[in-house]
């Protein structure tokens, strides 16, 4: 685990049973771990009264078992996935399609199938390379890069960017307003300027893909959006606004939880080097090793339902409907019940059946474009520079929000050595 920079007062296990909530900075450092293994020791189904929402006071019950947390997806009848985050995004319409339900959720999914499967993700793969080798061939000269900045973030941006044909000069802009829209910055310490933020940046958003979709209409590519244009549901085409709805999911979970993984592997990796090593030694180690930090990290740690059948969950406790949810992802991906020695990287551990990709109808629609990047990244980085290392953990805090990252990956490496096996 990361070594602990965060310096605020250390709250207890008394405060957070009653106050959970992944919004709250004081959990970085590391310190998520130590609170999410005690709170599902001692309360594995409690009700935290975080503020989460302005219009409503009730707070939310948290699910902490892993087996609580696969039924709740097995069974999205009773747990419905709209809204799908807490606080809500603030959308006007149910987010497409993670906040829609079966049998409508499959129709939306359906649409794009095709462009997401395993086999023609992995047909991308020397595309992918030759991304992330242009991404290394900018810096390795240099000896030092912040690789949270230059190549985490950069290179699942790019592709996804690609995918939908965003125009270069737009790229940044829309970068930056979906962290905005995603991140909710200041979400504890001022609700009501985080929600106008949140709000600004997606009616802007709405208005850039509105243009995005009208334009794809007249003239399709081949890229999402105008595979979205030119589909139907039910025999209708989808109208404008599902279609921007699709791509304000689809966008940020292209590029965020990627480049926001990529970064927890480079530190994980910085911070246990005889798994680095086993890794430059045996390469073929890379995918399963992925997995596994997915599972200690998860960097998507939770994600909310909806009760909509009064029942009970494993401990007795019996919720109503209407009753809101957090399932903590991070929480089940270290219980163990189901994962022996939970807290320790085991770079080979099978079965491996993590949350860092979601479940069941909604898991991850990209989970093979992201697997795919995410090794190909790894193996360019640790044949480019293997001897990578991180320079100031003060700069590597952990950053919170719906999914959490790190601020920075300040490293340095050998420049004249890294130009040699470039050469």
């Amino acid at each position: 685990m990361e070594p602990s920079h965060n310096d605020a007062p250390v709250k207890d296990l008394d405060y957070w049973e009653e106050n959970f909530t992944f919004l709250d900075p004081d959990l970085a450092g590391g310190r998520w771990v130590d609170v999410v293994n005690g709170l599902r020791e001692r309360c594995p189904v409690g009700r935290s009264m975080a503020h989460v929402d302005d219009d409503d006071e009730r707070g939310f019950t948290y699910l902490m078992k892993y087996e609580d947390i696969l039924f709740a997806h097995n069974n999205p009848e009773i747990y419905s996935s709209c809204p799908v985050t807490m606080p809500t995004a603030g959308l006007a319409r149910p987010w497409i399609p993670i906040e829609s339900d079966p049998p409508l959720h499959k129709k939306y999914r359906s649409i794009l199938n095709a462009m997401f499967t395993k086999r023609s993700q992995e047909a991308k793969a020397d595309e992918y390379r030759a991304v992330a080798s242009g991404m290394l061939d900018a810096i390795v000269a240099k000896g030092e890069a912040d690789l949270y900045k230059e190549y985490c973030m950069p290179l699942p941006s790019h592709v996804i960017m690609d995918a939908f044909d965003i125009p270069l000069a737009d790229r940044a802009h829309v970068e930056k307003q979906m962290m905005l829209f995603i991140h909710r910055p200041g979400a504890l310490d001022d609700p009501t300027e985080t929600a106008r933020i949140v709000q600004a940046a997606a009616i802007e958003l709405n208005v850039y893909l509105g243009g995005l979709v009208t334009a794809r209409k007249q003239a399709p590519g081949d890229d999402i959006i105008s595979t979205l244009v030119t589909s139907e549901i039910d025999g209708r085409p989808l109208s404008d606004s599902e279609i921007v709805d699709y791509s304000m999911l689809l966008i940020p979970a292209g590029f965020e939880t990627t480049g926001f993984t990529l970064s927890f592997i480079l530190r994980d990796l910085d911070l246990n080097p005889d798994v680095r090593q086993c890794l430059i030694d045996d390469p073929s180690l890379i995918p399963s090793a992925i997995e596994e930090i997915m599972r200690l990290e998860t960097p998507t740690r939770a994600l909310a339902r909806t009760v909509m059948v009064d029942h009970e969950v494993s401990d007795g406790t019996t919720l109503k409907r209407g009753d809101r949810v957090l399932l903590v992802w991070a929480s089940a991906d270290r219980d163990p019940d189901v994962f022996e020695n939970p807290n320790d990287l085991v770079i080979d551990r099978s079965p491996n059946r993590h949350f860092g990709f979601g479940w069941g109808a909604h898991l991850c629609a990209g989970i093979h474009m992201a697997r795919v990047e995410m090794r190909v990244a790894i193996e360019e980085l640790l044949t480019r520079i293997p001897d990578y290392r991180i320079t100031s953990y003060d700069e590597v805090l952990e950053k919170p929000g719906m999914t959490w990252t790190v601020s920075a990956l300040p490293a340095t490496w050998d420049a004249e050595a890294a130009v040699a096996r470039t050469s």
